[in-house]
C-alpha cells in the first residue's frame, strides 16, 4: 500500500487488518507507548474517519530509529503492558520528599511552628583558656539558641569579657571548642568570624569619633562590600551603586533607634552624642554587619535608670524584630531581669548556675561570688 512507504513496518502490517475497529485499537495502544499523551489522543480521533484520517496520518513521518514492529505493538495491546503516555523525566529530577535519602539534609522546622528545635546558634564544649598559670576558663559549656537572650553574669574577673574575646578570635583557647551554627569557629581569624555572622560591642567605646553617626554605621558593611578602591576612587557605577546601598541600609538601621539616633544627628560627629547615644551607636554599628549572632558587652554601664529602661527594651526588640540570637554580659540585675530568657553564672572561669533568673540569682554559690561566705558559716566551719 502506498501509505507503507515512510511509515515503517509498524503501519504496512497493521493495514493489513481487515477490521477497522481492530485497527484504530491496536494503534491506538501502540501510539501510547511511543508517543506523548498528547499525540496519542490526537492519532485515535483521527482514526475515526477513513480518508481524511490517512491524509492526517501521512503527514508527519517517523524516524527509523524510532520505530517499532507490529509484533511487538501487538503483545503490548494484547497482553496489557501499554503505559500511559506521559512527560519524561529529565536527568537530575528528583522527588522533592527523597531530597533526604540523596544525602541532602532536611530543612529544620521553625520551633515557633511546633517542629523539633533548630541546632544552636552558639556552643561552647569544654572551653579552657590560660594565661600562663592564670587559668582564665575552665572546661566551660556554654548553648545560645535561635533567636534567644542568654545574660552572662558573675563578679569582676569570672572571665565573662575572656568569653567574648574566645568567641570572637582575639584568642584562641588552650582545649575545647566553639561552634557557631554547627560549625567550628575556633582559632578563624577575627574577620572571619565577623563575616559568617557574630557581631558584638565593647566595655569601653570603639566609635569614630571625627566621623558622623551614619558614617559609623556604614563602616561597618565594609567587609560585605565588593568595589575595589580605584573604583571608588573614579566613581564607577559598581562603587556608587554599593554606597547607596549601603547608606540605605545604615538609614534603616539608625531608624530602629527611633529619635535617639534619626534626623540631623546623622551628620553629626559622634563625639557630639550623649554617653547613651554612643552605646546606641555602637549596638547599631554591630546591628549593621547582618549579625546572627549579637554579643553586647555591659550595654548599660553608666546609665542612668530610665536609659536602663530603654535599653532593656532595646535588647528584646533587637530579638523580636531583627532576628537575631543575643549573648549578654551585664552586671546591673534590672537589665538581666528584663531581658533574659536564661542566665548562666561564671565565677573564676568556672560555671555556677544555669538557668532562670530567680533561680540563679539565689542559687548559694552565685550569692557567694558576689557577696562572699557568711563569717558565720566560716566559724563554723573552722
Amino acid at each position: 500500500m502506498s501509505e507503507a512507504e515512510g511509515r515503517g513496518a509498524a503501519w504496512t502490517e497493521e493495514q493489513s487488518t481487515s477490521e477497522p475497529e481492530g485497527r484504530g485499537v491496536a494503534w491506538t495502544e501502540e501510539r501510547s507507548v511511543s508517543e506523548p499523551t498528547g499525540r496519542g489522543v490526537a492519532w485515535t480521533e483521527e482514526r475515526g474517519t477513513s480518508d481524511e484520517g490517512r491524509r492526517r496520518l501521512r503527514a508527519p513521518r517517523r524516524r527509523a530509529g524510532k520505530q517499532r514492529t507490529s509484533d511487538e505493538g501487538r503483545r503490548r495491546s494484547e497482553g496489557g503492558m501499554g503505559r500511559r503516555a506521559g512527560p519524561r523525566k529529565r536527568a537530575g529530577d528528583t522527588a522533592p520528599e527523597r531530597l533526604g535519602e540523596a544525602g541532602n539534609p532536611p530543612v529544620q522546622p521553625d520551633p515557633r511552628d511546633g517542629g523539633p528545635p533548630k541546632a544552636p546558634v552558639l556552643n561552647l564544649d569544654r572551653l579552657s583558656l590560660s594565661f600562663g598559670g592564670l587559668r582564665a576558663l575552665s572546661e566551660l559549656d556554654l548553648q545560645v539558641d535561635d533567636r534567644e537572650i542568654v545574660s552572662l553574669i558573675g563578679p569582676n574577673g569570672a572571665g565573662k569579657t575572656t568569653v567574648f574575646n574566645v568567641i570572637t578570635g582575639v584568642y584562641q583557647p588552650n582545649s575545647g571548642d566553639v561552634r557557631f551554627g554547627g560549625q567550628s569557629i575556633a582559632g578563624q581569624p577575627q574577620h572571619r568570624i565577623a563575616q559568617m555572622g557574630i557581631a558584638r560591642t565593647f566595655q569601653s567605646l570603639r566609635l569614630f569619633l571625627n566621623m558622623s553617626v551614619i558614617e559609623n554605621v556604614m563602616a561597618a558593611t565594609y567587609g560585605r562590600t565588593r568595589a575595589m578602591p580605584w573604583e571608588s576612587i573614579l566613581r564607577l557605577p559598581r562603587a556608587r551603586r554599593e554606597e547607596r546601598e549601603v547608606r540605605a541600609l545604615a538609614e534603616d538601621v539608625l531608624s530602629f533607634f527611633g529619635q535617639r539616633l534619626a534626623g540631623y544627628r546623622w551628620d553629626q560627629p559622634a563625639y557630639s552624642l550623649s554617653y547613651a547615644n554612643r552605646r546606641r551607636l555602637e549596638i547599631a554599628r554591630a546591628l549593621a554587619t547582618g549579625p546572627r549572632l549579637l554579643l553586647l558587652d555591659e550595654p548599660a554601664a553608666g546609665m542612668n535608670p530610665a536609659e536602663t529602661h530603654e535599653i532593656t527594651e532595646l535588647i528584646g526588640r533587637l530579638r523580636d524584630e531583627r532576628d537575631v540570637a543575643i549573648l549578654v554580659i551585664e552586671h546591673d540585675m534590672h537589665v538581666v531581669a528584663g531581658c533574659s530568657d536564661r542566665v548562666i553564672a561564671i565565677d573564676h572561669g568556672v560555671k555556677i548556675a544555669e538557668g532562670g533568673f530567680d533561680e540563679v540569682a539565689s542559687h548559694p554559690a552565685v550569692v557567694e561570688a558576689y557577696m562572699g561566705r557568711d563569717p558565720e558559716a566560716l566559724t563554723d566551719a573552722g
